[in-house]
């Protein structure tokens, strides 16, 4: 029927395509990778300093 949704639409999460959503998922992402470089490089720094004293 016109208008009805699917089963497997009304547990998902249907995202529009628009510039808007896709700008938001780009800055999670980049977040994401950001903040796991911090954190890689945080810990070899740590580990630098330990090596040291």
């Amino acid at each position: 029927m016109p208008g009805e949704i699917e089963p497997w639409e009304a547990v998902t999460a249907v995202r529009p395509d628009t510039a808007h959503v896709r700008a938001l998922r780009f800055l999670s992402t980049a977040g994401d990778l950001l903040a796991a470089v911090v954190l890689i490089g945080g810990g070899m720094g740590l580990i630098g300093l330990a090596t040291h004293l």
